[in-house]
């Protein structure tokens, strides 16, 4: 069963202001943009208004709100874009989590680093040995990463700190 454009309107809450958002009162998305089951599968409520009033939406196009309003679903709020246009948009707007409210900063612990990597070859304690190995002067980089198995350009990242950030207490060499 289709879901009639009246159906879809009568749960939208249409502000009297003259260039207000039109809320969706229905489901919403975990990331809180409104969404239905329509044509057979779960879409957002906003791609259904633009649909609604424009027809079909273009292949790798994207629907963008011009409000920063994830449930609204007012057509003339909203812009098909492209994949880059969408992102040259959020990006000039300020909506692009970037710097200090990017999400490896507000959440470091989600990130896989070191030994705890996929492609780690090296543990930890490993990349601890290297360093006082070098900063001692035990050992070249030659040999040291032929005795661990990886590469010189590697071992010269892991003691220069620019790979697997050190310990705190241990410095930085040159």
């Amino acid at each position: 069963m289709s879901l009639t454009p009246d159906e879809f309107w009568a749960s939208v809450n249409k502000t009297p202001a003259p260039d207000g958002c039109w809320l969706w009162t229905g489901r919403r998305h975990s990331e809180g943009y409104g969404c239905l089951h329509f044509n057979g599968t779960d879409q957002g409520a906003h791609r259904v208004a633009w649909r609604l009033v424009h027809g079909e939406i273009a292949p790798h196009m994207y629907i963008t709100h011009r409000c920063p309003e994830r449930t609204c679903v007012r057509p003339d709020h909203l812009l098909a874009l492209t994949t880059a246009e969408a992102g040259r948009y959020r990006a000039a707007r300020g909506l692009v989590a970037r710097g200090e409210r990017h999400g490896s900063h507000l959440h470091p612990e989600r990130q896989a680093r070191g030994q705890r990597h996929g492609s780690a070859k090296l543990t930890d304690k490993q990349v601890e040995q290297i360093r006082m190995c070098y900063a001692c002067g035990e050992a070249p980089i030659t040999r040291l990463a032929k005795e661990y198995g990886v590469g010189t350009s590697q071992i010269w990242r892991i003691v220069t700190g620019q790979s697997r950030q050190a310990e705190p207490g241990l410095t930085r060499l040159p």
